[in-house]
């Protein structure tokens, strides 16, 4: 069975440092984990409640994965509103059992940002308290200077990138001529280096060329 999870940018970070491989347990003020059943209610609440969340990082991302279909009916699926608002609202307590039915990985396939949106903080590289939309040119001079700088850098600060790569993309859609050419390099050379630094990566996040295409 395939279903999504819309998250922010906390709960990502998590995931990612968990391989994309499971939700993290819930806080104590969080009986429920809550699961949608469609890609449209899971985009709807990314743009409508997260973007506007500081707790959330300004930015939400939808969250695709198949789990066991024997193990989903233990739950009933609950409709809370229009007839696509269809959800699966798991105890806190069966967090566990619902990672260990996981039958993929945690995929990000699309994502959305407020106009406050920062991203993770990077650490002592030249990524260092500059905001996104600076990070891309700062990444693609590095290139340009060092690529063993670059892809030391990629794979340094892989969880803080991963979620950036479609708002580069957004950013630069409005470029034209040499400058967006330029930054559409570096991102697919970033992807060059996240793929071989993740044996699954094309199991974790959307192709880009894909996303591209298809939203």
């Amino acid at each position: 069975m395939k279903l999504y999870r819309p998250v922010g940018l906390q709960e990502l970070e998590k995931i990612l440092n968990f391989g994309s491989e499971k939700f993290p347990d819930r806080q104590v003020w969080q009986p429920i984990l809550y699961i949608v059943e469609n890609y449209g209610y899971a985009e709807q609440i990314s743009t409508m409640w997260n973007l506007k969340d500081e707790n959330s990082g300004f930015s939400g991302y939808v969250l695709e994965f198949t789990i066991s279909d024997d193990y989903m009916k233990n739950y009933d699926i609950k409709q809370v509103g229009d007839k696509t608002y269809l959800e699966y609202w798991i105890p806190a307590e069966d967090t566990k059992k619902f990672n260990n039915s996981l039958t993929s990985k945690i995929k990000i396939i699309n994502a959305f940002y407020g106009e406050k949106y920062r991203g993770l903080p990077f650490d002592e590289t030249v990524l260092e308290g500059r905001e996104p939309d600076k990070q891309i040119r700062e990444l693609a001079l590095l290139m340009e200077n060092s690529y063993e700088k670059f892809e030391e850098t990629v794979k340094k600060c892989k969880i803080q990138i991963l979620p950036n790569l479609i708002y580069w993309l957004r950013m630069i859609s409005d470029l034209a001529g040499a400058g967006k050419k330029e930054k559409e390099k570096v991102i697919y050379e970033i992807e060059k280096v996240l793929s071989q630094t993740y044996e699954d990566y094309n199991d974790i996040v959307i192709d880009i060329k894909s996303w591209k295409s298809g939203r």
